[in-house]
């Protein structure tokens, strides 16, 4: 059994510029290109959005975004339009080495349901695939790295405990919405106690 890295939606609507920022998100390329030399598994997902996805606030007249969708079957608060399927915001940074990423998983593709996890939209009826590429490849411990902390990486990491995966944090591969400081805190206190690991760049050596 092996290692994986996994590269959490380094797309261009979360880098600056972006329909949906993460601020200093870029900064995280250069660290993720640094790593990918240590791993001989390499798998990116990446948003897929239909337009008008549900969770868009452009598919919901008269409301303004981080306004609650009604009847959408989810409390997650409307978003900006981001990450649509063929569009430029929706492909990865153009600086990401993908060169050496063996798979790219695209999720979020159901148009009434939002896709936060790495592994399966959030009702967990339309897995992303990640999982199987996992398991084929006899990955047993997972080093993941993106954004946004808060969300995505977050609820990778729970997913991945579900699954029963060893899960490690790259954290200074990582970015949230909030600045560095308490939140960032926070949010890594509650992956160590879904089980997962936080490590460093500069702490991981190659692995098989």
């Amino acid at each position: 059994m092996s290692s994986a890295l996994i590269l959490l939606d380094l797309q261009n609507d979360f880098m600056p510029g972006g329909a949906w920022p993460v601020e200093d998100g870029a900064a995280l390329i250069k660290v993720v290109n640094d790593l990918i030399g240590k791993f001989s598994v390499i798998v990116a997902t990446q948003l897929w959005h239909p337009a008008g996805h549900l969770s868009f606030a452009a598919s919901h007249r008269g409301r303004g975004a981080r306004e609650a969708p009604e009847g959408a079957g989810t409390t997650q608060p409307l978003l900006p339009t981001h990450c649509v399927a063929g569009t430029a915001g929706a492909e990865l940074h153009p600086g990401l080495d993908c060169s050496v990423i063996r798979h790219i998983v695209r999720r979020g593709l159901n148009p009434q349901v939002p896709a936060d996890s790495g592994f399966s939209d959030a009702d967990r009826r339309m897995a992303s695939g990640l999982a199987g590429i996992l398991r084929r490849a006899r990955i047993d411990s997972l080093y993941l790295c993106g954004l946004p902390l808060e969300t995505t990486v977050l609820r990778t990491v729970t997913d991945a405990q579900l699954l029963g995966f060893r899960t490690f944090v790259v954290a200074d591969a990582c970015r949230g919405r909030a600045q560095p400081g308490p939140d960032h805190d926070r949010q890594f206190d509650q992956m160590r106690n879904l089980g997962a690991s936080i490590c460093q760049s500069a702490d991981l050596v190659p692995h098989p």
